[in-house]
Parts: structure tokens; C-alpha cells; sequence
């Protein structure tokens, strides 16, 4: 038999996100979900995701407009107004190299392992 797998994005964005997806998860049609590890809503998100045990938690990796991991001051080529860059096309113009992003990305992974969502699948 086939299975269909619904993975909906950005948990961690708002309350109102978390609870849809909280809902919607309740519901069986949605199977996992994104954890954004700097978003405004994040620690309601993982708190929600420890009382979903069933709720799969992936890693969202946000590249444009969102908060920085790292101070700006360390990736000014990534970042507009203190925010990480407004759009792909700002982002891959400004981007010296992939090392540079990688630092980023890294500390993204870090912190969204330290929310305790570590299984291989979640953030490879």
C-alpha cells in the first residue's frame, strides 16, 4: 500500500502556524514539519513538538528574512538592515563564496540538535 507523507513548513513562525500544524497533525493529514530554530514562535514550537511525540521534526533552514545565528558584524555579505538578506537574488549576490553561508548553516543545524530533534532525519 502507498503512503503519502505531508510535511508542513515553517513551524516556529507564528502561534497560529504552530497550532495548525499542531491541529492538522491531530487531524492525520499532516505527517512532519520544519522547525524554523530562530523564528518568533520557536520555543512554543518545540514545546509543542515534545507533547507531539507522533509529530516528525525536521530542520527548516532559513536563507532569507530571518533572524542571524551569528552576530552581523561576522556575515555582512548575508546580511540587509540586521536581518538575513530579503530575497534569493540579494542572498546569491552578495554571497562571496559557499564558505561563507556554511557558518550560518552550521549553527542552524547546532541549534535546532539542541532543541533535542536529533534523530538522523531530522537534522542531517
Amino acid at each position: 500500500m502507498s503512503q503519502v507523507l505531508v510535511n508542513a513548513d515553517d513551524f516556529g513562525l507564528t502561534s497560529g502556524v504552530n497550532r495548525a500544524i499542531a491541529e492538522l497533525h491531530k487531524a492525520g493529514l499532516v505527517t512532519s514539519t520544519t522547525l524554523m530554530a530562530r523564528a518568533g514562535a520557536t520555543d512554543e514550537a518545540i514545546a509543542t513538538a515534545r507533547a507531539t511525540p507522533s509529530l516528525g521534526v525536521g530542520c527548516h533552514v532559513v536563507l532569507v528574512d530571518g533572524e542571524p545565528v551569528l552576530p552581523p558584524q561576522q556575515i555582512p555579505s548575508l546580511i540587509d538592515a540586521k536581518r538575513v538578506s530579503s530575497s534569493l537574488r540579494s542572498l546569491s549576490s552578495s554571497c562571496v563564496s559557499w564558505l561563507v553561508a556554511c557558518r550560518p548553516l552550521k549553527l542552524r543545524l547546532k541549534q535546532a540538535r539542541k532543541s533535542g530533534f536529533s534523530r538522523p532525519a531530522d537534522c542531517a
